[in-house]
């Protein structure tokens, strides 16, 4: 019976060169502390087909290391309490660290920490404490989806803050807008009870 491992090294084979197969193989192996676990060396080689492999093969590709590897969580959920810039920072770090791990590139990382860190700070600066939930969604291609909720005294023009014309002097309009530019997908509901804002970063 072949292992699921020699069956990824025959699909590599089919997509890029023998060298480059070998190395994406080798490489995603050392990554992995368990190299012989198909789901860590799956993960870590999703980052090496984002960057080696033509675009227009990716999705097939991933999909058929899904295949052998066996099937992998829709998605993984994180909570973050936040209350003080300490726990800004760390949900911004996790962000980055669950962009890495669904195989984002270096920019669609930076663009998940940045919402991340805006939307963290706002409940910070306007709410004191509140909630970040991550949500690492394993799909090709891969999203990370943010809910960030807190029981604050609210927004008082949403629509302004959306349209991008409004912006406190603290900069609240600002924040939110820029998180929905980097959005492919953002919603805001807001009340004198408090704040929810939904946004799906691309990776």
């Amino acid at each position: 019976m072949t292992s699921p491992l020699a069956e990824v090294s025959k699909l590599l084979l089919r997509y890029v060169p023998e060298v480059l197969a070998q190395s994406m193989l080798r490489r995603a192996r050392a990554a992995a502390s368990t190299s012989d676990d198909p789901h860590r060396v799956y993960d870590e080689l999703r980052t090496s087909v984002r960057l080696f492999v033509e675009p227009g093969s990716q999705q097939a590709l991933l999909m058929e290391l899904e295949q052998i590897t066996g099937k992998r969580p829709e998605t993984t959920r994180e909570r973050i309490i936040v209350a003080s810039e300490m726990d800004v920072s760390r949900a911004r770090l996790r962000a980055r660290e669950l962009s890495q791990q669904l195989g984002g590139g270096a920019f669609g990382a930076q663009r998940a920490s940045t919402a991340v860190s805006e939307l963290a700070r706002n409940i910070v600066m306007y709410a004191g404490k509140g909630q970040i939930e991550i949500i690492a969604r394993h799909r090709v291609p891969p999203v990370l989806s943010v809910r960030a909720s807190d029981q604050g005294p609210g927004i008082v023009d949403t629509d302004a803050v959306l349209s991008g014309a409004y912006k406190s002097k603290t900069g609240l309009g600002r924040g939110l807008f820029g998180v929905k530019r980097l959005a492919s997908k953002f919603t805001l509901q807001s009340s004198p009870a408090g704040t929810i804002v939904e946004a799906d970063i691309p990776l």
